[in-house]
């Protein structure tokens, strides 16, 4: 009954590869890894903190820090803001609102995504 999940191979500020999760579940724009955040030394800007909560029920903490990146997938190419979150289970989670911003759409069957006008094979 489970499968694998639906992920993709991203650069992040041209210096490092990073696997996203693409989860249409997760309500944020996008979210990384406070350790890879800190390894690669990105941009932080601190923000009003605020609870976060649903990607692991055994966490509760507050996000007080968002990255700045430059986000590179297969070419297509942006700059967002990411909620900086401790003890992510991925390097990026790519939440519904990324996916609506970048008209996805998700052929599972296939393994594909499509971001706008072209399709990538995952």
């Amino acid at each position: 009954m489970d499968d694998q999940p639906f992920t993709v191979s991203l650069l992040l500020d041209k210096q490092c590869y990073a696997l996203a999760l693409i989860d249409s579940g997760c309500s944020s724009y996008g979210l990384i890894n406070s350790r890879l955040a800190s390894k690669q030394s990105f941009e932080r800007i601190p923000i009003t903190p605020r609870p976060i909560s649903g990607f692991s029920p055994s966490v509760r903490s507050q996000i007080t820090e968002v990255a700045k990146l430059e986000v590179d997938l297969d070419g297509y190419k942006e700059e967002a803001f990411f909620y900086i979150v401790p003890n992510l289970a991925y390097d990026i989670i790519l939440g519904l609102p990324w996916m609506k911003r970048n008209n996805v759409r998700l052929a599972a069957k296939q393994d594909t995504l499509t971001l706008g006008a072209g399709d990538l094979k995952v």
